[in-house]
């Protein structure tokens, strides 16, 4: 009859499926469910103060200053259209459709919260929130190729100068294949540096920053007289919050299509994203092949 055919149980494992193949969850995203479309919740701008007193001395004092992360849903859909054969005939059609929905949902939301513009209805990723750190590759205005691993060492270093350590270092592949395929003049492989990703150099039980890779990072950006520019964003994705206000949900259209013998499905869910801390997260720019 054309009802939604995703009861809430299927719609929290195709939520499931996009969170394990989201690159920003699997780097420390949190997901918020949202029980209106607007939700703000408070963070702190400035540090609480902390300071050695005498005995019956006065303890430090000052006003510190909150602000809001507001999260509004916005409406991310698709539009499927399927012959009735394929419906009728393919015994895994179902998992197809999943695999597919997740896929591409996974992606587009990871795109949003990497380099979001914030232009309606369009939500605000780390690239354009002000106070992340930024920075470009190449000495001059049109970007610049990758040569040493100089920009991940720089990514770090201002994350460390804002008491902030990654969780990840993400980026396109075309990227990491770069920055995999650096050797030295005699040949071999360069290692990248271990204060880079952390190893050696943290507490127990803690967890070295992970080089994840997505193709939701565009490689088309311009920068200067460069069209093919892309960026690697490097951050404690725990300060990115995905808020969710309706699961996933897949919806029959009904006669659209159906002159041609298709069957017409529409994708939807409503979300936004939000950073908490802004200097949790440093972005270089200006990457060219």
């Amino acid at each position: 009859a054309g009802g939604f055919t995703v009861p809430l149980a299927l719609s929290a494992q195709f939520y499931d499926l996009v969170r394990a193949k989201s690159v920003c969850a699997r780097a420390g995203a949190q997901t918020i469910i949202m029980d209106t479309e607007t939700l703000k919740m408070a963070k702190l701008l400035t540090d609480i103060p902390a300071g050695w007193r005498s005995e019956n001395g006065p303890v430090a004092a000052s006003d510190p200053t909150f602000g809001a992360v507001e999260l509004k849903a916005r409406s991310l859909a698709g539009l499927l259209t399927l012959s009735r054969e394929l419906v009728a005939d393919s015994l895994n059609i179902e998992a197809m459709l999943a695999a597919a929905v997740a896929a591409k949902f996974a992606t587009e939301i990871d795109r949003v919260c990497l380099v979001g513009t914030g232009t309606p209805p369009e939500p605000k990723g780390i690239r354009n929130t002000s106070g992340i750190a930024q920075r470009y590759l190449g000495a001059g205005a049109d970007g610049g190729a990758i040569a040493d691993h100089g920009f991940l060492l720089n990514l770090r270093g201002d994350l460390e100068t804002a008491n902030a350590s990654p969780t990840a270092y993400v980026m396109h592949p075309r990227t990491a294949l770069a920055v995999a395929s650096l050797k030295e003049v005699a040949g071999q492989w360069i290692s990248i540096p271990e204060w880079v990703a952390g190893t050696g150099l943290l507490a127990d039980g803690a967890t070295p920053a992970k080089f994840m890779t997505t193709t939701a990072m565009p490689i088309d950006e311009t920068r200067g007289v460069s069209v093919n520019a892309s960026t690697c964003i490097a951050g404690d994705f725990r300060s990115l919050i995905l808020g969710l206000r309706e699961r996933i949900s897949i919806e029959i259209v009904p006669g659209l299509g159906a002159g041609n013998g298709q069957v017409s499905l529409v994708v939807h869910a409503r979300a936004d994203c939000s950073v908490v801390r802004a200097t949790d997260f440093a972005a270089c720019g200006g990457i060219i092949p």
